[in-house]
């Protein structure tokens, strides 16, 4: 079985990476789920087969709600007050990471050896549960995140990442959502590759992620990066696999196993057995590859 791989899922939201990890990945899988909605994608998963830690929900901050809202618009009433309750959501995962992947099991809590592959779905959903502490210990009132805070929202985020990927001999397998960053730095929502010249008109695909870790967390020491998309549509749309880019102007998309398609065929084609499909066919291809005796 195909161990010890550090993989970067992305994709725009909502257009499956849950239901990928969550139904097709072969062997025994931890679901570390931060996503809002993350939860009813893996509804039916196999409990004998997989598990899924569902981080806690911190009270709103406003400063994440507003990012959609005009700031003049709204009333001093509705800001958060300096008394908001502590978020704690930080501190639940720290906790679990820290049993994950401690060197040697904690009594009646999740090993790293329990396991075939751990997932973080998503990196954005930790990015907000980051953002919604830095925010609160500042106890600053903004619609969304400026220059002080990126720092510590950064440097907090990469520190569990790393955590994760020090894990030797499971998967890692992180889900990111994925957008088009325009050429005035603003970002379209709608998934749609509207990919140019970035030397020129810089539009580019990027992980939702904040600032500089964009570009970071895609070279903290993952092997794959992988592109879901969508073809057709109704009865004969499929869900495909892009392991490498079409175009070396594309960053980030990228696989260890050269001998893979440019795409695969990852739609779930019979529920009753969604295990032969999706990653585990990534990982069937992966292996017929690999040369006899190599680790």
């Amino acid at each position: 079985m195909i161990q010890n791989q550090r993989i970067i899922l992305r994709g725009p939201s909502g257009w499956g990476k849950t239901t990928l990890v969550g139904y097709t990945l072969p062997g025994r899988t931890f679901i570390i789920e931060t996503d809002l909605g993350g939860m009813a994608s893996l509804a039916r998963v196999d409990t004998d087969k997989v598990t899924v830690w569902e981080c806690p929900t911190d009270e709103p901050n406003l400063n994440e709600a507003l990012r959609t809202s005009d700031p003049g618009k709204v009333h001093s009433t509705q800001l958060p007050s300096t008394e908001q309750a502590e978020p704690r959501a930080l501190h639940e995962l720290k906790r679990l990471l820290k049993a994950l992947t401690a060197p040697q099991p904690i009594p009646n809590c999740p090993h790293y050896t329990m396991f075939d592959n751990i997932v973080l779905d998503t990196i954005s959903g930790v990015t907000d549960i980051v953002t919604n502490r830095v925010l609160w210990l500042s106890k600053r009132i903004s619609p969304a995140l400026s220059g002080p805070d990126y720092v510590p929202v950064q440097a907090t985020l990469k520190q569990q990442l790393k955590m994760l990927l020090r894990v030797q001999g499971p998967n890692i397998i992180m889900c990111a959502h994925e957008y088009t960053e325009r050429p005035d730095g603003e970002f379209a929502f709608d998934g749609a590759a509207k990919i140019k010249n970035p030397r020129k008109n810089r539009y580019k695909l990027t992980l939702a992620a904040p600032g500089q870790c964009r570009d970071d967390i895609p070279a903290m020491g993952f092997g794959h990066g992988f592109r879901l998309n969508l073809t057709g549509a109704g009865s004969t749309m499929k869900y495909m696999l892009q392991t490498r880019p079409e175009s070396p102007d594309i960053v980030g998309i990228k696989t260890a196993w050269p001998w893979l398609p440019l795409e695969v065929d990852v739609t779930i084609g019979n529920w009753a057995h969604p295990e032969r499909y999706g990653l585990a066919r990534i990982f069937e291809l992966a292996e017929a590859g690999i040369p006899r005796g190599a680790p």
